[in-house]
């Protein structure tokens, strides 16, 4: 049986992890009250430290982080205790990653002996729950092959992409179109609500009809017309996949033209939501620009008789109270300062 080795317990992470349950497996967090917390509900083993990680001797050790800075920082740390791993010990990067970037983590390993495949993931935190994850790997066969003899705890589809970052490149690209879905009808829904029409009504037939999609069946109904928000995966972590999403882009399609206008959409969303927004407020900057709330009128208050104008900025304003309280943009969404571009 393997023995598995976790770092990085997020709001997926932390539900992977507890899958992998069933195997020997050792996690860490830089949070130790969360790995520490993980071990008391999964049964798993709690290491303070990557150096103790590094001793229980793992077969396999997964990453699952915010990007691939924090990779290949982790990696580095790896590396100073590679004598305590096995030779054959497998790399596998769960994390939302920049291809570019999973390419050269791959050649640190592969200077020492291991081996790497980026194996992102999609389906949300109830999907890593569940075990119900789909998984896209970039890598070796071989690589490949041994990976699903454990991937099957987390996830219910493995498809292998090809070479080395092609999984984290898929992924960018998956998470680019699922934002742009959004978008889109988010922009439909809001014209048609200013046209007096009932934005449920208007989902229900285009849910039965040619234009549905996973966000006109899920997201909009169960986040934003309830007005939850609440899927529980960062504005700012999509907002970095849609920008590697570009940057394969520049590379392979320069004269694309619509992912352009979903990342110039989302990093306005940013900038007015906040980093960890939940990915669905997007939608709320649309409504912002539209100056419209796309609601049911079955869902609001019958007596307000503010105008739409108040109604909107009251809406938004009174969703939006905590946002000034989030945390800043990591690093690599600031703006470079004149002193780091130098």
């Amino acid at each position: 049986m393997a023995n598995v080795a976790w770092i990085g317990l997020g709001a997926m992470g932390f539900q992977m992890a507890g899958r992998l349950s069933r195997f020997p497996c050792v996690v860490y967090n830089r949070a130790t009250s969360i790995a520490k917390e993980h071990s008391t509900k999964f049964g798993t083993v709690f290491a303070p430290s990557i150096q103790t990680l590094c001793k229980s001797s793992p077969s396999m050790i997964f990453t699952c982080l915010p990007t691939s800075k924090e990779v290949e920082n982790v990696i580095n740390e790896i590396m100073c205790h590679k004598e305590l791993l096995q030779k054959d010990t497998l790399f596998v990067d769960c994390t939302s990653g920049e291809p570019a970037d999973t390419r050269k983590i791959g050649k640190i390993l592969e200077s020492s002996g291991f081996s790497m495949v980026d194996a992102p993931i999609s389906g949300g935190p109830h999907g890593a729950k569940a075990g119900t994850l789909s998984m896209m790997v970039g890598g070796s066969r071989s690589d490949f092959d041994r990976l699903k003899s454990v991937a099957t705890a987390i996830s219910a589809n493995q498809v292998y992409c090809g070479p080395l970052s092609s999984g984290h490149a898929v992924k960018a690209i998956n998470n680019i179109m699922n934002s742009t879905h959004l978008m889109v009808a988010a922009e439909g829904l809001a014209a048609l609500t200013k046209m007096g029409i009932d934005p449920a009504a208007a989902l229900r037939v285009i849910n039965a009809s040619s234009g549905r999609s996973l966000q006109t069946e899920q997201r909009l109904p169960k986040a934003v017309l309830s007005r939850k928000f609440d899927y529980n995966f960062k504005l700012g972590l999509m907002n970095k996949d849609i920008n590697i999403a570009n940057r394969i882009m520049d590379d392979y399609f320069p004269e694309a033209l619509l992912m352009r206008t979903t990342q110039v959409l989302s990093n306005n969303a940013v900038k007015e939501m906040g980093y960890d927004a939940d990915y669905t407020e997007m939608v709320r900057y649309v409504e912002k620009v539209a100056n419209v709330i796309i609601q049911s009128p079955l869902d609001t208050d019958s007596k307000s008789s503010t105008s739409a104008k108040d109604s909107v900025e009251q809406t938004v304003a009174a969703e939006t109270s905590q946002q000034k309280s989030r945390s800043p943009s990591p690093p690599f969404l600031r703006e470079k300062t004149s002193a780091e571009q130098q």
